[in-house]
């Protein structure tokens, strides 16, 4: 029963990935790895923080935000840019993402104090 449970798993991850990986396009695999850094970024930063210790606590909020903020962010590019019938080109995604990334740092830099 268990074996037919994980040989059922194992099989929809497979085919899962061959289909990520024969129809989606390389920018949107580089958007995804962003995000992915991002996120594993934002691990790391909570794990040093619960380690060490948050002595200067608004600079450990102030990082953690930006890279969940630039992950969000990017999660909202990809799907604009994934998305053709919003009638937006692909340019004018990228420098909305641009904009509010900066809007994003410049926030989050004066945040730190």
């Amino acid at each position: 029963m268990a074996s037919s449970v994980i040989y059922s798993l194992q099989e929809s991850f497979n085919i899962l990935k061959e289909k990520y990986t024969k129809e989606t396009k390389k920018r949107t695999k580089l958007v995804d790895l962003f995000i992915s850094f991002n996120l594993i970024l934002a691990t790391i930063q909570y794990v040093y923080m619960k380690i060490a210790g948050s002595f200067p606590f608004n600079a450990f909020l102030s990082a953690f935000f930006c890279s969940i903020g630039t992950a969000v962010l990017t999660v909202c590019l990809r799907m604009q840019v994934e998305n053709k019938s919003s009638g937006k080109t692909e340019e004018r995604a990228y420098v909305e993402y641009m904009f509010c990334c900066l809007i994003l740092y410049l926030v989050s830099f004066n945040y730190l104090g």
